[in-house]
């Protein structure tokens, strides 16, 4: 059986956001917290507070227009362990177990300028082919991202 191309992928998971068939995406979005284990000043505390506040907004505004899109936003998902004694990189490694296994990685937010959401982006369409999509702020599929 042949393996299906990105383009292939991407088209496939397009059709089945517009025709209402389940999917399960993981939201990329910036934290830009840097390391959780460091005390954070008050700027940059608000900072991450910020980007988790537009992360859910996001989050709820795709599912929202998109009720067959389950999300798992990692940075709301894993918020609780910021403060605890698990160490980071037992974190990422549990974001990376769940990036292997959804259908599609959004990236939402200033995901250009954020090196997490670009490792995301890299570990999701090169390592584990997975389709990544962008959406414009009417939240219409601004359009698939390639490996352009």
């Amino acid at each position: 059986m042949q393996q299906k191309t990105m383009e292939e992928k991407t088209g496939d998971i397009i059709r089945r956001i517009e025709t209402g068939e389940p999917v399960v995406a993981y939201l990329a979005h910036p934290y830009e917290g840097g390391s959780w284990d460091e005390d954070k000043d008050a700027d940059q505390k608000k900072h991450v507070q910020r980007n988790l506040m537009d992360s859910r907004a996001d989050m709820i505004c795709i599912m929202y227009r998109y009720p067959n899109i389950a999300i798992i936003n990692p940075l709301t998902n894993f918020e609780s362990l910021a403060d605890s004694i698990i160490p980071i990189r037992n974190i990422i490694a549990a974001e990376k177990r769940i990036l292997a296994k959804v259908d599609v990685l959004i990236l939402a937010g200033s995901f250009m300028q954020s090196a997490g959401c670009m490792t995301e982006f890299a570990l999701a369409y090169h390592g584990y082919h997975i389709p990544v999509l962008v959406f414009d702020e009417d939240l219409h599929i601004l359009q698939p991202v390639s490996r352009n």
